[in-house]
């Protein structure tokens, strides 16, 4: 991705004004971020995400303990299809909520 790919990308996923994209340096991967920064996929909103996080998804991610990019894409599917659905018909889900719908497992063949 280019600078002009990154304007371009900002537009296209209506981020809003008060949000930097950055590329990242060569020698950065996914864990080098700065205070205050985070690191986001864009798999993520080609999937469906849009800033600001919603709060369910960031409740989530405190109970799990979580990076938003260690969350696998198809979790984030998961969620994002979930929040619709509730909200098209009028129902606020919750962490727990959530967990009874569906609960992600930890990856117990891979660690890091």
């Amino acid at each position: 991705m280019t600078k002009n790919d990154l304007a371009l990308f900002k537009g296209r996923y209506k981020f809003p004004n008060e949000v930097q994209p950055q590329l990242p340096f060569p020698n950065e991967r996914a864990d080098t971020v700065f205070e205050g920064w985070i690191c986001m996929y864009v798999k993520y909103f080609e999937c469906g995400l849009r800033l600001p996080i919603l709060p369910l998804i960031i409740q989530c991610m405190h109970h799990y303990q979580l990076a938003i990019p260690l969350l696998m894409l198809n979790s984030m599917r998961v969620f994002l299809e979930l929040i619709v659905i509730t909200d098209e018909v009028g129902i606020v889900l919750t962490v727990d909520d959530s967990l009874a719908l569906y609960y992600p497992q930890e990856n117990t063949k891979d660690y890091g």
